[in-house]
């Protein structure tokens, strides 16, 4: 093989690497799910009942434009993302 044809298949799985990191960051749901689990984690933070934490599970962010009817509610999310809602997960 020449040099041209490595460097031609390195700079082409470097394409392919590149084109598949864009896609998977596009269409990445918890990327898209980020403000509505920052708004739910507050809500967890200040409730200090049970029957706060069940209001809290039925609240879905208000203002949300055409996404309104498909948003996930703050009790979706912490089944979804189980890890962040801990109290010891990241934040």
């Amino acid at each position: 093989m020449t040099r041209f044809q490595v460097a031609a298949g390195i700079v082409g799985a470097l394409t392919v690497a590149f084109i598949l990191g864009y896609l998977w960051f596009r269409t990445s749901t918890m990327r898209w799910d980020s403000p509505d689990i920052a708004f739910c984690r507050d809500l967890y933070a200040v409730a200090h009942t049970q029957a706060d934490s069940m209001r809290v599970d039925a609240t879905i962010r208000a203002n949300q434009g055409n996404a309104q009817a498909y948003a996930l509610n703050c009790g979706a999310l912490r089944s979804a993302y189980p890890t962040l809602f801990t109290h010891d997960g990241a934040r």
